[in-house]
């Protein structure tokens, strides 16, 4: 595969400049302002070398010399604007070339993903959300550095040496002889770390791919106690992650590490040549002075392309992914449009099948519903109910490994259609918001608000934390808002599932009043939903029967008909929705604060940290001396001295060229090795925090905020944090030794750049705060929206598709991506006014050593080869001063990162008040008994407990049985039981000592909790099995298969073509409902834990598939080797066995 990668044809490096008008404009105006930098140069060189040719010059009156001097100086100044003026509008203009292209990037890659109907995308929607946001932001370094960089290394060498053939062909044929070895010396390491660097990408892949698995399994590794063990696996891809890029990066940056040694050496030969010319009189001063300032810009360009190319990598392979994506066609969606408004829908012989089953699906279906009509398909779990609506809405379309035949006609028009999931995935955090998204113009907050709290669910409540029954009714919610937006054909799967008896009852009121207004088709196993229908008919993979007629009507707990129009029961005043506090982060915290978390990431006492630090200093020490010995060499030797007393000085131009090249490369190495190792660490106790929260915080587990915190924050650490330290603490302590050396030369010339370079950084520092106005912030702000954004927009992609609502959406990201684009414009605008000064108070600061110092060299006090010192080392603190004024620059945007990873941690500090701070300590002895006296529970920062009064006595073989209303405190009872959170009151005994000091990590194996809608791998059954234990305690494939019989999987095991190695999908797509539910339970049994949690079980259940997994799962409990305890979270009644004990939880105190 390497080699068939290397074998490839290169791509044009100029490719994704093309890729839009945007960036087509930019390669032109570049190229304009790259020529204008190099006039620039020409400038100053000209003007820097006639003002100190002009004092050594004897002839004319003193006031003749001085005009003389003004006139250079004038020159200089013009030249130091110009170039100035070209820094800031190259920053500019590449900055909205990298905006226009990611904008339309974005926009194509969000219509492709909407026209396929969601699931045809070749990536998973991790790795995508990554690429389109975080990856493709790398894009950036590609036009803000790179394609300058590749313009400026066309057009400045070339201008520049023409200037050196007017004025020194040798100089000009050295230069000419030296700069092709610099793009051959690319090509050729290029071609060499082609595959290292594609490697080092798809170990970044694997590593982005497994965090997002990751975040959104975190629920079901904590319940099953493995949260601990898959932090192994997070060390290990974060270290095969970081082995893989530093091997590459030793390879890669040997380019640099070349352009460096060759603009290095070719500067210094250039210096020794026109040193022995000037000694023998074949060249004047005036010109060696002018083409030494100008032979390193001839290189310039390229050392800055070298150095910025693997920068810029990632963007391009981001580029590249979402290139591919674009290029793949997508799926069409079937079916033909209705002729008239009277048209039924009708389905003829409907055929799904994948590619790994022997047994079709869904096989020869046929059913036609009228309009207005309710029609509810039943049948058992797995028996293809959901493909049919999903297949209907547009979602599954044929592709590979999908067949679907048949024929659909009278579909709706586009738009018209709705489709409530049985897991609904959001768009948004705010229950309103989320509502809006789908409702027509005419909606307000308001009229949203009063939707949702008739359905029962509080519109307070952010989205995440929001229960599997509450986020159910929170979708019909949105069906609702797009009925009255114009959805004809409202799909329905299973609408009561996870439901409580009032609740249920409130969703059938809505869908009775929905009767003859739409078309409805329902998925249901409950028997109240087939009543308040038209008609049932039974789906199998054999086809479909009509069933009788739904006209009778289910009883409701007020007594009212489900016919009368929807009246649903709101909220109350006081009713308390009960459940764990928002997460919100805690307020900006104390400058101190904020450089201790630093301190601590960066950990800059390790050794890799302070070398990599010396040897920056180190460069930019030897790029300062280098240009300080090339002045002094040459003015020396205009002299004509003998050539014994210029040899240290060509020996030190060769040498600090060389040190240049080699510590720069050192330091490159040494930073990124230091920086991916404190990531690791980062990473590490951001995932420890999230694993110490368990289930107190539903948004932290299930919604984007995990993403964020693991991937996003973390990532803007590692990118920040050493841009924001090292520059700025090399370029104090360079100005400070540098401004010491001269001050030996001559006191006012250490003032002099001090005054330069304080005034470049600070003057900087205060333009770019004074233009940026915040904006570095909000595109931070902008930037963490925008991967929330796509990260919710592609978890909700078939639910957006199918409910009509995308369009609005792919308006909602462009104008989110839009508002991005325009503060990163005015970031790159206000930076690059900063740079522009830095650049003309750099240059101004050579001005003024020539004015300051001019008249003690003409008096005889300074000789002239210290002057051209002192006139040429504020010309080398340019980049210094760039990279502070960079530095500080990014500090807003890191402490904004850092205040993120340390609010998690502080909050999470709060859960750990009773236990140990990491989680260690000795282990559980195997429980015998579980007890709970009068327990209470209070989440932190709550005002009221969330339930009082539990008592529960539990041995081995007992089941205990918890039942509430929605809100009614279960999700924190069992968290009470997990050890995430402790009893405020009362008292939870295990083994007959108190529970409270333990914590979560020591009941690993002990006790195991299967939550709801438990999350489903993207691996194979065997993979989602074997997380359940140990891998030196792996269970065998009888073991396996006897747990899947336990949970009612045993025929569809039997069936699967791959057996056991059958893959199941991302989060389980190509398995029903039921069957991930009951998945995820045999998952739980695995774990071998003395206690185990099932929380709503059979949720996506039928009757006569519940039932007999019920009774199995009693008869496994009870026998085997060892007798279990079992706790059981449900709403439905039925499953309780009289001899179960029994929690009510209520408003009242309640016993066992």
């Amino acid at each position: 595969m390497s080699g068939a990668r290397g074998r490839e044809r290169p791509e044009s490096p100029l490719a994704l400049a093309g890729a839009s008008p945007a960036g087509l404009r930019s390669l032109w105006i570049l190229g304009v302002l790259a020529a204008a930098q190099a006039l620039a140069l020409i400038l100053v060189a000209e003007g820097l070398a006639r003002g100190l040719t002009g004092l050594l010059a004897g002839g004319g009156t003193p006031e003749q010399r001085a005009a003389g001097i003004t006139g250079a100086l004038f020159l200089a100044v013009g030249g130091a604007a110009l170039r100035a003026a070209a820094t800031w509008l190259t920053g500019l203009v590449a900055a909205r070339a990298a905006t226009g292209v990611k904008e339309s990037l974005r926009a194509r890659l969000a219509r492709r993903v909407v026209d396929g109907g969601g699931r045809d995308i070749p990536l998973g929607e991790g790795r995508l959300a990554i690429a389109a946001t975080r990856s493709l932001d790398d894009v950036d370094e590609y036009f803000t550095a790179v394609l300058p960089a590749m313009l400026a290394s066309a057009a400045v060498p070339a201008i520049l040496v023409a200037r050196f053939v007017l004025a020194d062909w040798v100089s000009a044929l050295i230069v000419v002889l030296c700069l092709p070895l610099v793009p051959v010396f690319m090509i050729l390491i290029g071609r060499y770390t082609q595959d290292r660097v594609q490697d080092a990408q798809d170990a970044l892949d694997r590593l982005s791919r497994s965090l997002v698995e990751l975040v959104r399994g975190l629920p079901v590794l904590i319940g099953l106690g493995r949260a601990g063990a898959q932090r192994e696996t997070l060390v290990r891809l974060a270290g095969d992650y970081r082995a893989t890029t530093m091997t590459t990066l030793r390879v890669a940056f040997i380019s640099a590490l070349a352009l460096e040694f060759i603009a290095t050496i070719s500067v210094a030969v250039v210096a020794v040549f026109i040193g022995v010319r000037l000694v023998y009189g074949h060249l004047d001063l005036q010109t060696g002075l002018m083409v030494l300032i100008l032979a390193p810009e001839c290189f310039t360009p390229l050392r800055r392309l070298g150095a910025a190319f693997h920068a810029s990598e990632n963007g391009m392979a981001a580029y590249r992914r979402l290139r591919d994506v674009l290029a793949s066609r997508p799926s069409a969606a079937g079916g033909r449009p209705r002729q008239h408004a009277g048209e039924p829908l009708a389905v003829r012989d409907l055929e799904l099948r994948f590619a790994d089953r022997r047994d079709p699906v869904v096989g020869g279906l046929d059913f036609t519903v009228a309009p207005g009509e309710h029609l509810v398909l039943r049948g058992a779990s797995g028996s293809g109910k959901s493909s049919v609506l999903t297949i209907l809405a547009g979602s599954l379309r044929p592709g590979p490994g999908i067949t679907v035949s048949g024929e659909l006609t009278g579909m709706p028009a586009p738009g018209e259609t709705v489709l409530l999931p049985q897991q609904p995935r959001f768009l948004a955090d705010d229950a309103a918001e989320e509502v809006l998204a789908y409702a027509p113009a005419g909606w307000d907050r308001t009229r949203a608000r009063a939707v949702i709290r008739n359905l029962g669910v509080d519109p307070d409540r952010p989205v995440p934390a929001l229960s599997p029954g509450e986020q159910r009714r929170l979708g019909l919610a949105r069906v609702l808002a797009r009925v009255d937006g114009g959805a004809r054909l409202v799909l329905l799967d299973e609408p009561t599932a996870h439901l409580d008896r009032d609740a249920a009852a409130l969703v059938l009121r809505a869908l009775a009043d929905l009767r003859g207004r739409v078309t409805m088709i329902s998925a249901t196993h409950d028997p109240a939903v087939t009543a308040v229908a038209d008609r049932a008919i039974s789906v199998d993979a054999a086809g479909a029967q009509d069933g009788r007629e739904a006209t009778e009507t289910p009883e409701l707990p007020d007594g009212s008909s489900a016919a009368e129009p929807v009246p649903q029961r709101p909220l109350a005043p006081d009713e308390d929705l009960r459940g764990p506090a928002r997460y919100e982060p805690p307020a900006a915290g104390r400058p101190g604060d904020l450089l201790a978390e630093l301190v601590a990431v960066l950990q800059p006492w390790r050794p890799r940290f302070l070398l990599a630090v010396l040897t920056g200093i180190g460069a930019a020490a030897a790029a300062i001396a280098l240009t300080a010995v090339s002045g002094w060499l040459i003015v020396r030797a205009s002299y004509q001295p003998p050539i014994m007393m210029l040899l240290v000085a060509i020996v030190g131009v060769r040498f600090f060229g060389l040190a240049r090249a080699v510590l720069r490369y050192c330091e490159r190495l040494l930073l990124h090795d230091a920086v991916l190792q404190s990531m690791t660490a980062l990473r590490l106790r951001v995932w420890d925090a999230l694993v110490r929260r368990g289930p107190a915080h539903r948004e932290l587990l299930r919604g984007p905020v995990a993403l964020r915190r693991l991937i996003a924050d973390v990532d803007e650490v590692r990118d920040l944090a050493p841009r924001a330290v090292t520059p700025l603490l090399s370029g104090v302590l360079l100005t400070l030794g540098a401004a010491g050396g001269l001050s030996f030369i001559a006191p006012a010339a250490g003032t002099v750049l001090l005054l330069a370079a304080g005034g470049a950084v600070l003057g900087g520092c205060l333009i770019t705060m004074a233009a940026d106005g915040r904006a570095g912030v909000r595109t931070q702000a902008s930037r963490l929206a925008l991967l929330r954004d796509w990260a919710a927009f592609l978890g909700a992609r078939e639910d957006l598709v199918a409910g009509g609502a995308a369009e609005r959406v792919l308006a909602r990201l462009a104008c989110r991506d839009r508002e991005a684009g325009r503060q990163a414009v005015r970031v790159a605008a206000a930076a690059g006014l900063g740079q522009a000064w830095a650049v003309l108070l750099c240059l101004l600061g050579a001005a003024a050593m020539l004015w300051q110092l001019a008249p003690e060299t003409a008096a005889g006090a300074l000789p002239l080869e210290l002057l051209a010192v002192c006139v040429l080392v504020p010309l080398a603190f340019v980049d210094v001063c760039i990279d502070g004024i960079a530095a500080v620059h990014h500090w807003p945007r890191l402490r904004r990162a850092l205040l993120s990873v340390r609010a998690l941690r502080d909050e999470s500090a709060g859960h750990e008040s009773a236990q140990p701070a990491d989680g260690d300590g000795p282990g559980v002895p195997p429980v015998r008994s579980l007890v709970l006296e009068d327990v209470a529970a209070r989440w932190p920062g709550a005002p009221d407990e969330a339930f009082s009064g539990v008592t529960a006595r539990m041995a081995p073989g007992d089941w205990l049985t918890v039942t509430g209303p929605s809100g009614s405190g279960k999700t924190t009872l069992l968290s009470v039981i997990l050890a995430f959170l402790p009893p405020s009151r009362g008292r939870y005994e295990l083994n007959g000592a108190d529970a409270r000091g333990l914590a979560p990590a020591q009941l690993a194996g002990r006790i195991a909790w299967c939550p709801q809608e438990a999350h489903v791998f993207d691996s194979t059954v065997r993979a989602n099995l074997l997380l359940a234990r140990d891998p030196a305690q792996a269970p065998d494939e009888a073991r396996m298969l006897r747990v899947l019989a336990e949970a009612g999987l045993g025929e569809f095991a039997a069936a699967l073509p791959q057996g056991l190695d059958t893959p199941v999908g991302p989060g389980g797509s190509l398995l029903s409902g039921g069957q991930r539910q009951r998945l995820a339970v045999a998952r739980t049994l695995l774990t071998g834990a003395e206690v185990i949690v099932l929380d709503e079980p059979t949720a996506h259940l039928d009757d006569q598939t519940a039932m007999p997994m019920m009774s199995r799962l009693r008869d496994g409990m009870a026998g085997g080797e060892r007798t279990r305890m079992t706790v059981l979270v449900t709403h439905d009644e039925r499953l309780a066995d009289p001899a179960d004990a029994r929690v009510r939880l209520g408003r009242a105190p309640v016993r066992a």
